[in-house]
């Protein structure tokens, strides 16, 4: 087995013959992988020039090396060898493996040769293909990480993010599901209406912001309330951004809880107001009871004193919460901060400027007119306003703050004292940023793909599919959303795949791989290499599972096309040789029959001769014998047994004349005439046998005076011949018959011919085909599928039509129409 001296060229595989030689070389080395063939012992005993450019080693260096030095470098098989399974099983290993010095992936194949020693079948040596998907898994890796990293950032936001897409949730972070009180399977459900999250007093605007939002119209982040499964409401603050989400526009929402915040200035402005209440109530006493002025004052006292504790409950708040809040008077252009406005922007102990001018020069240029724009609308709306903008550090960065605002002073109509507050919601911005990267990057990777990409849920339903996915079905993204990927698998394969899926599920099985079958939206077959993937979550729990597809429809057909084609080249030379065999068999009948018919007239023509010397000698002699037969019978018998011979020699030669006519090429010329009646009798002759072992009913009805028709005859016969041998062999069984007829359609001039059987007829798909070259539902019992084929094309020459008429067990009638001589 081992001959390192023997060139590449001249390797063989001991006991296959059919691997030497040219041809074995070149089918080799046009395999579009490397490849190489390795004995029983793990010796390289050939490969082809991709295996060589691989393993940058000449064919004749590999020669004898064992494969496991070759591929790992180690003296003896891996662990998991494919190769080794092999050899044990018997049967073809297909196994995906990673090249660590490359770093690429392969996907190998090893295929067993078998050789047959001494009645004993074994594995002589394998077949070892190799297949580099590493880009496959590059997509696939593409997209596991883009779609973790999406998660994850969403995951530890600490606002409450979720994707609308067409008034329906697709999804939501944690922390939608531990405010709201909802699970995610409530959030998700086809009946779940997301106007319940919404306080029914906002819930024209959140529609109304919706709808202008599918239209592509931005809108400027808004506060409404929210209503939490308990029936608690919540006030928030709620910023949005239209996205592509599968295939269509959706909204991806970042909402900020804050109701603490609202309630803590509801508790401030309801302390002032009372206040102010009470300071105007113990005025008016004064004024109208100066006798109580000493009480009233210290009543005062008492108040200015709760003002104080107020002015300091208020500074506590402001001081211990997370958002900065301020105070101004644009009068003198004050602004008083309660909170580390310093740290907050990165400057020293009181470095930042106090002045409403300072805190406008901070704000980014491209934002300051939004702000100031928002401040007028509040004004002339007598509302509060809000605004998101960049504020610049001392380091020149910016952060993104989320500022609210509204005057509680006025100076003869004019607002002049604001209170507000800030939060920094950089970190959210980023986030949004971060996830609408992610998204877009997810998206490109997965629309791009050369092959069919589908995500599907636990339960068998796709949850998106690619470009490629659906111009490999011929659906739409929409119509196969949401459906179970049986509703598309051929019906010959829905349990087992069914089965497949819930192993893979029930099992966490990391990756399988297998060709499947499909149907188009056409209703035809699809052939598919189907690669999938579970993906479970950290706790291991099965998030969803992708799918790659290959569509190798047209190598199959390309593969049965050629397998087909030639086994239909192989029945053909088969019929020739029988047509050079009829042809040659007629010859050699038709020399001992001339002797049978000369021989025969000589003898009739001595029986006549002999007739009167017998008759003489037994009219002296009285009755005698002749070859066991008395001679008064013998006169009658023996013109009738001379008649016999005759006849049936007649008979031989026109059958003999019929089969080499009919197996000799075709040299009539179509402009002479022919006559239909003789060209059926002909077919009859030649069939009579045929017809004798299918059917006891045969009738054969033609029409007296027949017009002759302008073509070849022996064609014509030919075309009988086949339209008969259909209909006997339709037949069931001998009960059952055959009518062929002739008749003359005057109207329109044809001479017709009509077969029409008792068979198991056809049905409307099979009819469609009946001439269609190489098809036949009789291929197992010899049928070539040419015959009608064949016949359909000699009728067309002849300026005729062949036409059927079949209904699945009422048999079928084939009508011929020829033009007739005029």
């Amino acid at each position: 087995m081992k001959n390192k001296n023997r060139e590449a060229g001249q390797q063989t595989v001991p006991g296959n013959p059919e691997f030497t030689g040219s041809e074995w070389r070149k089918i080799f080395d046009s395999i579009p992988d490397p490849a190489s063939v390795i004995n029983k012992h793990f010796e390289i005993i050939w490969v082809n020039k991709l295996f060589a450019g691989y393993t940058k080693t000449p064919p004749e260096a590999l020669a004898g090396r064992k494969c496991h030095e070759v591929f790992h470098g180690l003296r003896g098989p891996v662990s998991g060898c494919p190769l080794s399974s092999c050899l044990r099983l018997k049967k073809a290993v297909t196994q995906e493996i990673l090249d660590p010095l490359l770093m690429k992936y392969f996907t190998v194949s090893v295929s067993p040769v078998f050789s047959d020693s001494g009645g004993n079948r074994s594995v002589e040596c394998v077949v070892h293909v190799m297949r580099d998907i590493t880009e496959r898994k590059k997509v696939e890796e593409a997209l596991m990480q883009s779609e973790n990293k999406f998660k994850t950032l969403a995951q530890k936001s600490p606002n409450m993010i979720f994707i609308n897409k067409g008034g329906r949730i697709v999804y939501t972070n944690d922390r939608c599901t531990e405010v709201m009180g909802y699970s995610k399977k409530e959030l998700f459900s086809d009946d779940f209406n997301f106007l319940t999250l919404i306080a029914p007093e906002h819930r024209d605007i959140v529609m109304a912001n919706f709808r202008r939002h599918m239209i592509s119209g931005d809108i400027e982040p808004y506060e409404y309330n929210l209503v939490t499964k308990d029936g608690r409401t919540l006030t928030a603050i709620h910023t949005t951004k239209l996205i592509d989400y599968d295939g269509g526009k959706a909204i991806l929402g970042i909402i900020t809880d804050i109701t603490d915040r609202i309630i803590s200035e509801e508790k401030l402005k309801k302390s002032h107001e009372e206040l102010e209440k009470r300071v105007q109530e113990r005025t008016a006493d004064i004024v109208k009871a100066n006798r109580q002025l000493l009480l009233e004052i210290n009543e005062r006292k008492r108040i200015e004193e709760e003002l104080r504790s107020s002015e300091r409950r208020f500074r506590s708040v402001a001081t211990s919460t997370t958002d900065l809040i301020w105070e101004g008077d644009v009068r003198y252009n004050v602004l008083h901060w309660h909170g580390d406005i310093d740290h907050y922007l990165g400057y020293g102990p009181g470095e930042f400027p106090r002045t409403i001018s300072g805190h406008l020069d901070a704000v980014h240029p491209e934002d300051r007119g939004a702000l100031l724009k928002s401040i007028e609308r509040a004004v002339a709306a007598g509302e509060e306003f809000f605004a998101e903008y960049r504020i610049r550090r001392k380091d020149g960065t910016y952060r993104f703050w989320d500022e609210r605002g509204k005057a509680v002073g006025f100076d003869n109509g004019k607002a002049v004292k604001w209170v507000g507050s800030v939060t920094d919601i950089t970190d959210r911005r980023l986030a949004e940023e971060e996830v609408l990267r992610s998204e877009e990057r997810y998206r490109t990777t997965f629309q791009a793909a050369g092959l069919g990409i589908v995500n599907l849920d636990t339960g068998g339903r796709f949850i998106s599919v690619n470009k490629k996915t659906c111009e490999i079905f011929g659906y739409t993204e929409t119509e196969m959303l949401n459906r179970h990927f049986n509703d598309f698998t051929h019906p010959e394969e829905r349990e087992k795949s069914l089965a497949q899926f819930k192993h893979a599920v029930e099992g966490r099985i990391e990756k399988v791989s297998f060709e499947r079958r499909y149907i188009h939206k056409n209703g035809k077959t699809i052939w598919t290499n189907l690669t999938g993937t579970v993906l479970c979550n950290q706790n291991g729990d099965i998030r969803f599972l992708i799918g790659i597809i290959e569509d190798i429809t047209e190598k199959k057909r390309l593969a049965e096309e050629a397998k087909h084609i030639q086994s239909k080249l192989i029945h053909t030379n088969k019929m020739t040789s029988l047509g050079t065999l009829v042809s040659g068999i007629a010859h050699e009948i038709n020399n001992p029959n001339s002797f049978i018919m000369s021989n025969a007239g000589l003898l009739h023509e001595i029986w006549n001769d002999a007739l009167r010397v017998l008759s003489e000698y037994g009219a002296g002699n009285g009755e005698f014998v002749l070859g066991g037969i008395n001679f008064s019978e013998l006169k009658t018998i023996m013109p009738k047994l001379l008649s016999g011979i005759t006849d049936g020699s007649e008979r031989i030669k026109n059958i003999v004349d019929n089969l080499r006519n009919f197996t000799r090429p075709d040299s009539v010329n179509h402009n002479g005439e022919a006559d239909v009646n003789q060209v059926v009798n002909s077919a009859v002759t030649i069939l009579n046998a045929q017809i004798r072992k299918c059917t006891d009913v045969f009738r054969v009805d033609l029409m007296n005076g027949l017009p002759s028709v302008r073509g070849s005859a022996q064609q014509l016969e030919q075309v009988v011949i086949n339209l008969m041998i259909n209909s006997l062999q339709a037949l069931p069984d001998r009960g059952k018959g055959v009518r062929i007829s002739t008749s003359h359609d005057k109207k329109s001039g044809h001479v017709v011919i009509k077969v029409r059987d008792q068979g198991a007829g056809m049905s409307e798909d099979i009819l469609e085909r009946a001439t269609e070259p190489f098809f036949t539902t009789k291929l197992e019992s010899g049928g070539t599928g040419l015959g009608l084929s064949i016949s359909y094309a000699i009728i067309k020459e002849h300026n005729g039509s062949l036409g059927f008429r079949s209904r699945p067990g009422e048999g079928t009638t084939a009508t011929v129409k020829l033009p007739a001589c005029p």
